[in-house]
């Protein structure tokens, strides 16, 4: 492999005049006739310049020495084919679509939502709502519309018990108390509508992929964080028949009193088999995730680590629960990596692409609307 240096020395003048002197096709060196630029030289020294360590790097002479080398490596790997290999050429496309993400964007854009999804994860929105379900492709919705707004008259004057008993059909018509919810739970159109409207007002219509919805913010809260529970529940209609379940779980919660070990008793009387061979353990979960709004707020309402509760009962049976973790909301900078996956991923992706297009067309001078009358006529 021949190497050919056609000058080192003048580099350092060429460095210190600013690079005032280098020319796009001065010719630092060739390697088998191919030649490699002083200016590439000088884009590789300088990118790394802050970057290296070992001072003795930083000498101009050293570090060509680092660069031929380096050259003369990636010649040799070509001749050899590494280049042309099924595992290169996988991750040489990984590093190019990784690489390629930031330029394919729009950052300001994207740093404005994620800062907003962090605001709405910190926050809890109640909401009923009632949707007339309606297919995306539907484009005469009038009469929808108006249904609607009678809909949302009734919510500004009605109670919503009255007003589900009266509508609500289960397909077409759904008129539901969703409880509490908070960022990425629901779709981004109904997320913004909640977020937006004011605790005891009511929207206005609005169209999402499932149909035309109206809904009225009962309450907003700071979001309660993560916590870790387990319980024992002796179900309503438990397989020990002999004792009412009330009188079942009084009697365990007694033993408890008594110093009795509460995984113990999970593990021997606990209905819920999943949690009971873990000691009545549950994996961890925020507001909104369990269909239990009694059981979620009691197990939230713990806040001592250890700390058993009396009993309580849910729709499912009586329950009597311990506190073993309780995880607040982590800080911007700790979530914001996942935030932003969660935004790309998110229909608010369809937001950034929109202004990085929007962003492209401003900056190459596209038209916002083409004429494509010509090949609508020859199609």
């Amino acid at each position: 492999m021949k190497l050919k240096l056609f000058f080192s020395a003048c580099l350092c003048l060429f460095i210190s005049l600013g690079h005032a002197q280098i020319k796009k096709d001065d010719v630092l060196f060739t390697v088998d006739d191919e030649p490699v630029l002083a200016s590439e030289f000088l884009r590789v020294y300088n990118k790394n310049l802050d970057l290296v360590k070992d001072e003795s790097q930083k000498d101009i002479d050293e570090y060509l020495k680092l660069f031929v080398n380096y050259a003369l490596k990636i010649k040799e790997a070509k001749a050899l084919g590494f280049d042309k290999k099924p595992e290169y050429q996988r991750e040489f496309k990984s590093y190019k679509k990784q690489l390629s993400k930031n330029y394919l964007t729009d950052a300001k854009v994207t740093d404005k939502l994620v800062r907003e999804a962090y605001d709405r994860i910190s926050q809890d929105v109640n909401a009923d709502h009632i949707l007339i379900k309606l297919p995306e492709t539907e484009t005469d919705t009038a009469l929808v519309y108006k249904q609607m707004m009678a809909f949302r008259e009734r919510l500004i004057n009605e109670d919503f018990q009255t007003i589900k008993s009266e509508v609500h059909n289960g397909q077409s018509v759904f008129a539901e108390e969703l409880g509490y919810f908070s960022g990425f739970k629901m779709v981004y159109e109904f997320e913004n509508v909640a977020y937006n409207t004011p605790v005891g007002e009511v929207s206005m219509p609005f169209r999402t992929s499932f149909g035309f919805h109206v809904l009225k913010v009962n309450d907003k809260r700071p979001s309660r964080g993560k916590v870790t529970v387990g319980h024992i529940m002796i179900a309503n209609n438990s397989k020990d028949t002999l004792t009412d379940p009330s009188t079942r779980i009084q009697e365990i919660y007694k033993l408890i009193q008594q110093g009795e070990k509460f995984e113990s008793l999970a593990q021997q009387y606990s209905d819920d088999q999943s949690s009971a061979r873990k000691g009545g353990r549950l994996t961890a979960f925020k507001s909104g995730q369990l269909t239990s709004v009694k059981f979620e707020d009691m197990a939230f309402s713990l806040t001592e680590i250890g700390q058993i509760s009396e009993p309580f009962q849910t729709k499912y049976g009586w329950h009597i629960t311990k506190l073993y973790e309780k995880e607040p909301i982590a800080s911007f900078d700790q979530m914001k990596n996942e935030l932003e996956s969660q935004v790309k991923r998110d229909a608010r992706s369809k937001i950034i692409n929109k202004a990085f297009i929007k962003t492209l067309k401003k900056k190459y001078n596209v038209p916002m609307k083409i004429d494509i009358s010509y090949f609508v006529g020859i199609i």
